[in-house]
């Protein structure tokens, strides 16, 4: 069903439907239900706007103390748009870099992003920082290809990480940064569509009121049939 009118970001509407016989001389109402519609999803980084290696890596810092960590434009196979990010990496301990932000990812719950992994079986990190100092950081395997969803649960704050509230905060993040460990050694990957997510929720909520009893439609002309027209009425809760 494609609504008729725009529906507003994180807002709770509800509906219901009403069926009647041909001649209206019986309905049916039914339960009012409910849905919430999501927020947009930010882009962190789409990799969409640099115009050349150069751009991306005026962004894009590379962390002196670790290994190689090669961040160029890929455009003949990008994972979404016409540009993603591709890491050629070389280490021994570790190798990552970090760019500055200034997002409020607020009503989200988790990062997604989509990758092409080198099989290595080695760690790939997300690390990001609130305006209060204190740093997340998460760690999956790098496989193949995945569309990676890493919940604000799931990100814990390390033992340098200036912890402040041990909550995380996603109203002010300041920082973003991606690293390689485990096992020493060297690979490339391809990284696309960081973003902030929604995971939790959705689909429909249960009943909030009873629109009336259940009726009998009867066969009033003894055909076999008869026709059921359905109207449908909704209203929203602007905030949620």
């Amino acid at each position: 069903y494609n609504a008729h009118v725009a529906l507003d970001y994180g807002t709770t509407y509800y509906w219901s439907v009403t069926a009647s016989n041909s001649l209206w001389s019986q309905t049916i109402d039914g339960t009012t239900q409910a849905f919430e519609t999501q927020l947009p999803p930010p882009s962190i980084d789409n990799f969409e706007t640099y115009p050349s290696n150069a751009g991306l890596n005026s962004v894009w810092t590379r962390n002196p103390g670790g290994g190689d960590f090669t961040m160029t434009l890929e455009t003949a196979i990008p994972l979404e748009g016409s540009q993603s990010l591709a890491i050629d990496y070389s280490f021994s301990s570790y190798a990552g870099a970090s760019r500055s932000l200034l997002q409020d990812w607020s009503g989200y719950d988790g990062i997604s992003f989509e990758i092409i992994g080198d099989n290595s079986g080695r760690e790939l990190l997300f690390q990001f920082q609130e305006a209060s100092g204190e740093y997340w950081e998460q760690t999956m395997i790098l496989a193949g290809t995945q569309q990676v969803f890493m919940p604000f649960a799931s990100f814990t704050n390390p033992s340098w990480g200036g912890s402040v509230n041990g909550v995380v905060d996603p109203g002010a993040i300041t920082q973003m940064a991606i690293y390689l460990g485990g096992s020493g050694g060297s690979g490339s990957i391809l990284i696309d569509d960081i973003r902030a997510a929604i995971q939790s929720g959705g689909g429909n909520v249960a009943p909030v009121a009873q629109a009336g009893p259940d009726v009998t439609v009867a066969d009033a002309d003894n055909s076999g049939t008869e026709a059921v027209g359905l109207v449908g009425s909704g209203s929203y809760d602007s905030d949620g």
